[in-house]
């Protein structure tokens, strides 16, 4: 879960530089160095992490870290260090602005390349691709076709297209997708129902706007009831579900299926919105939505963000979520307000249970699997920008608990707390059979 903040303080003086640590040596430390546009940009790297990592980092251990590798070491996984240009492509990525083919992959031995996301609205999804695809071969640019046999031999076929040039892959059925790198923008929220369904695509003027998908209706789903799937919270992600939210009621829906598998997260701010549009015509008082605790025991809380605009959960809805082991932070504290407003409870959620294979498969990329979970990730993270050079720090900063005092990190919502399991073959699956499974079970 991100949150953003601005910050330039210079308090410090730092005798040893980020970068150039390793090139210099242990013994260069001169008045030159300290004075060095690098020496100020540490300083400023040391000081931030004193003032605002969730807990307490020794300092000559991360100067240390530092020379060896740099603050990532020093602090956990969340936390990273970006250059000004590094920076301004997260902002831009964020936003929702975004350029590729806009799809995530993993190579599967003896059976292609799966595609275990499709970005709404990017070139891939236009083309006809979707998650759970499995790409076999591709043209490349002499017009030769070539069979990949590794994740880094697909990744260098995508990488030697320039922007604009088309780029034919072909699946393990046969079918033929034209697809070509572009500049969009994405969305990351779709409404289906057993009749039709609805997504959003590039206006004119570039900005998303809803466009019906007949195609993406799911035939199995029940009469009156609706299947939203929300990928991250970023962009135009609470816009998009509040305009989803006028076609649920104006097709007198009267259950939801909130798909969170494999929703990492993202804005804080997103899930404050969310978190409005799914309670707030039952519980019009709604305020908090998530509290966070920092290193010296303040405590700061999250209210919901409240758009008159935004079009509502009608009260009456019945709700069920989908989550798995890639469910994190932002849709965890999602899960967790929806549960403390009692929108839904623990039987309400289901979670992934995955296949012997699979676990084998994620085994032998050396990975673990939690069946039956969610990822567990139950802290805040700030990013910082260092307005003199444009470069920026994110890092964790506070322990986040649902408005019941409830905190997941490090577990997860899991079984245990009384959720069912649906059996999932994979991650992904191109039919969704895992869907069906839950949507059987749901309404049996």
């Amino acid at each position: 879960m991100n949150s953003k903040t601005n910050s330039n303080n210079f308090i410090r003086v730092i005798c040893i530089i980020l970068v150039a640590a390793l090139a210099f040596g242990l013994g260069f430390i001169t008045a030159k160095l300290i004075k060095s546009p690098s020496a100020k940009s540490f300083e400023w790297v040391v000081n931030t992490i004193n003032d605002y990592y969730y807990y307490d980092v020794d300092e000559d251990y991360l100067i240390s870290c530092a020379m060896d590798g740099g603050v990532e070491k020093a602090l956990d996984q969340y936390s990273e260090y970006y250059t000004k240009e590094e920076y301004a492509e997260v902002l831009s990525s964020n936003s929702g602005s975004k350029a590729g083919v806009g799809i995530s992959f993993s190579f599967i031995e003896n059976k292609g390349v799966l595609l275990n996301t499709v970005i709404g609205n990017s070139p891939a999804y236009i083309s006809g691709l979707r998650r759970g695809t499995i790409i076999v071969s591709g043209v490349d640019k002499n017009g030769r076709e070539k069979t990949f046999i590794s994740a880094n031999d697909f990744s260098s076929f995508i990488a030697s297209f320039s922007l604009g040039e088309e780029i034919h892959l072909c699946d393990d059925g046969g079918t033929v997708y034209s697809v070509a790198k572009s500049e969009y923008t994405a969305s990351y929220a779709m409404l289906c129902t057993n009749q039709t369904a609805w997504g959003f695509t590039a206006s004119s003027n570039g900005s998303l706007a809803l466009k019906e998908f007949r195609d993406e209706r799911l035939s199995y789903l029940p009469d009156g009831s609706a299947y939203l799937s929300l990928s991250q919270f970023y962009g135009t992600v609470s816009w998009e579900v509040s305009k989803l939210m006028e076609k649920f009621s104006a097709q007198s829906c009267t259950s939801l299926i909130l798909d969170l598998r494999g929703n990492g997260g993202g804005y804080l701010s997103d899930m404050q919105e969310l978190t409005y549009i799914f309670t707030a015509d039952r519980k019009p008082d709604v305020s908090l939505v998530a509290y966070a605790e920092y290193k010296d025991g303040s405590r700061q809380n999250f209210n919901a963000i409240k758009k008159r605009e935004y079009n509502l959960l009608p009260k009456e809805a019945e709700v069920f979520v989908l989550a798995n082991e890639n469910s994190a932070s932002a849709s965890e504290a999602l899960m967790g307000a929806l549960i403390s407003y009692e929108v839904i409870d623990y039987s309400s959620i289901y979670l992934s249970n995955y296949s012997n294979e699979y676990i084998k498969w994620m085994a032998d990329q050396g990975y673990g699997v939690k069946n039956g979970s969610t990822y567990g990730k139950g802290i805040m993270q700030s990013t910082f920008n260092n307005l003199s050079t444009g470069e920026a720090l994110k890092l964790t900063t506070a322990k986040i608990y649902w408005p019941n005092g409830k905190s997941i990190h490090g577990v997860g919502i899991t079984a245990a707390d009384g959720c069912n399991t649906v059996s999932a073959q994979w991650s992904v699956t191109l039919h969704d059979e895992e869907l069906q499974l839950a949507v059987n079970n749901i309404y049996q």
